[in-house]
């Protein structure tokens, strides 16, 4: 048998040779869609676009080519590699001499030879189905052959750019995004599936090394008399085989519970032939008891440590995916997505590294190898995120008054009520200040902007939008509200109702008034002021979101209305917008509240929401999201800063 750490590092050498031709298509791919992005003539197009799809299809069955030697000669190392380590095992497991040595014996050598040539064909045979996988708009996951994705990226590409759509960059941005996010796959078309190459290759290396390491330890069994078996342990197993590892079992339980679990998907657990009574176990019950680190919570949650693996395997699949936009944006020249790329990866290190410290556990960045991803790549991508952290030094100022030396952001407030416009336009990021927002009392005016500004820094929310501001009534009991465009959550103006605003006493009255009768959230008495706008910019926040979902699913700004229909009632034809926004806002929900009850096992989701926030899933987010910013928190505003840093929305 092999050791879990052996199974568990075996496969790498032979995913990375698959990951160059992952990297290679992308590349390749990436490079003809930009050039092809270029051509505005229809005719020279059609030229381009039949002398680029001819010259890939070559490039790639000559690449495909490549590997596949290359993976054959490592595949035979592997497995010899493996049944040598595996007959050793067992034999001094046993305390077994003598006997056939693995080199000299036929069976043995005829059923290694069988396994190598099958992992060999199945290696080949999943490059013969290498494709692409896109989510369409309705949210049907497509397929198609590394030629079809290549024709169809680049007639999209060149069509968005010379009918105006989009500019050169945007439209090949999006197409290289759409091809790293899918990553090479092989493509199983009966029954819809695909897995990256990466996956399907070392599934295929690992079910012919479970079934030879099996029949080597069969064989082994039986040669020297053995009358049971020992199944190994590690740390982090799934609950359903953690209660069967480091055990003893006779050989009649071979059938009903050592084979089922030594050859479940996935399973890093391997059997070795003992005799019963003579072998003395691996561990004692203390240290199978004490192989798992105890539950730690990280960000509210509580991690068992298996639950700490799943997340970890998740965050470096995100990380892997996040390296191939920086290979495909790299390879097309395209450096503000370069630059996104990478400080979004950089942000995705720190928080995996929090994340394995907080668990006890050691990083593994090679499971986040990605064979484009060179040193020259990483270089780049470490320069671009020093000169991120150079600006963010920038703007902090390290004061000793009265806070121990911590480096706090320097925030630029407006002192005089002069500033206002200014500080609306550029800091703040309005496109239009209303003249109606001269009505508003001065000194509520001024901490409002101030209040923006803080929010502003920290989020960006209306620096990525486009709107106004302004001070208009409506209704008899609205304090002030956000309305937005349904084809295009981006375009949103902010309201301060001026029968509200015209005075900052009787302001604060009402917003305490508010809080103490529950119908808003708690707050801290500082925050009085400003407490519903804080609630106005998480409506904001939350149509971004919005935006970013409508995005995934095909809209694009630059035709909003695009997914308009044109028959039925007004609600029918914008059915699909808001069939998102519901979509957004219960996904929201749902998981804000999940963190609250998973931060406390008593947590009463009707003693911590307002009433307000208690009316609709939208006015929750807003309700909750006020709470989290104005200096008293409860339950779900702690629970919604967790959600924020997990979204990658604050640091």
């Amino acid at each position: 048998m092999l050791t879990p750490k052996q199974l568990q590092s075996l496969p790498k050498p032979l995913t990375d040779i698959y990951s160059e031709l992952s990297d290679f298509l992308l590349q390749d791919i990436a490079l003809r869609i930009s050039k092809a992005a270029k051509i505005t003539d229809t005719a020279e197009y059609q030229m381009y676009r039949a002398r680029a799809l001819g010259m890939s299809t070559d490039a790639i069955k000559k690449e495909i080519a490549r590997i596949n030697g290359v993976a054959e000669e490592k595949i035979a190392e592997l497995i010899a590699q493996v049944a040598e380590q595996s007959d050793e095992f067992d034999r001094k497991m046993l305390g077994a001499s003598g006997g056939v040595p693995l080199a000299e014996n036929t069976q043995l050598q005829k059923l290694m030879a069988a396994q190598i040539e099958q992992t060999r064909g199945l290696c080949t045979n999943l490059t013969g189905t290498l494709g692409f996988a896109q989510r369409t708009a309705d949210g049907r996951m497509i397929y198609g052959s590394a030629t079809d994705f290549l024709r169809k990226q680049m007639d999209m590409a060149q069509m968005k750019v010379m009918t105006g759509v989009c500019d050169y960059n945007t439209a090949v941005r999006q197409a290289c995004f759409a091809l790293a996010d899918s990553g090479l796959r092989t493509i199983y078309y009966a029954s819809g599936h695909s897995d990256r190459i990466e996956v399907a290759v070392r599934r295929a290396l690992m079910t012919s090394v479970s079934q030879l390491t099996q029949k080597i330890s069969e064989q082994n069994a039986a040669e020297f008399g053995a009358n049971g078996w020992e199944i190994s342990a590690h740390m982090g197993a799934r609950p359903s085989h953690a209660v069967y590892q480091g055990r003893q079992y006779p050989n009649s339980q071979y059938e009903t519970i050592v084979l089922p679990l030594i050859t479940d998907y996935n399973c890093r657990h391997s059997a070795y032939p003992i005799i019963m009574g003579v072998t003395k176990p691996a561990y004692t019950d203390e240290q199978l008891a004490a192989l798992d680190p105890p539950p730690f919570t990280y960000e509210g949650r509580r991690y068992t440590a298996y639950e700490a693996q799943q997340q970890m395997r998740k965050m470096e699949r995100a990380m892997r995916r996040q390296k191939d936009r920086c290979v495909v944006a790299d390879a097309v020249g395209d450096k503000d997505a370069f630059t996104a790329a990478s400080i979004k990866l950089r942000r995705q290190k720190d928080y995996y590294e929090d994340f394995c410290k907080a668990a006890g556990t050691y990083t593994e960045y090679e499971r986040t190898f990605v064979a484009g991803y060179n040193r020259q790549l990483a270089a780049k991508t470490g320069a671009v995120t020093r000169k991120q952290n150079a600006f963010k030094n920038a703007q902090i100022t390290l004061t000793n008054s009265g806070n121990g030396g911590i480096i706090k952001p320097k925030v630029d407030f407006i002192k005089d009520y002069a500033d206002i416009d200014k500080a609306l336009m550029e800091k703040v990021g309005f496109d239009m200040i209303e003249p109606s927002f001269a009505s508003i009392d001065p000194k509520l005016a001024i901490t409002n902007v101030n209040q923006l500004i803080k929010l502003e820094q920290k989020f960006g929310v209306i620096h990525k939008s486009t709107g106004s501001i302004c001070a208009i009534n409506s209704g008899t009991s609205t304090v002030a509200y956000t309305s937005v465009k349904i084809t295009c959550p981006s375009s949103q103006n902010l309201s301060l109702c001026p029968k509200f605003y015209r005075n900052k006493k009787d302001h604060r009255k009402t917003a305490i008034l508010d809080r103490n009768c529950k119908h808003a959230m708690p707050f801290a008495e500082k925050y009085a002021d400003v407490y519903t706008v804080t609630h106005e910019y998480g409506h904001m926040l939350q149509n971004l979101l919005v935006e970013e979902e409508m995005i995934a699913k095909g809209w694009l700004k630059s035709t909003p209305r695009m997914f308009v229909k044109n028959a039925g009632t007004k609600k029918q034809r914008l059915k699909w917008y808001t069939d998102i926004f519901d979509d957004v806002e219960k996904k929201c929900f749902d998981e804000i509240i999940e963190i609250a009850k998973q931060r406390d096992k008593n947590f009463s989701y009707n003693k911590c929401i307002s009433r307000y926030g208690n009316s609709s899933k939208a006015e929750f987010f807003a309700e909750v999201f006020a709470n989290a910013q104005t200096g008293n928190p409860n339950a779900l505003g702690k629970a919604m800063n967790i959600w924020l840093k997990r979204k990658g929305l604050i640091e």
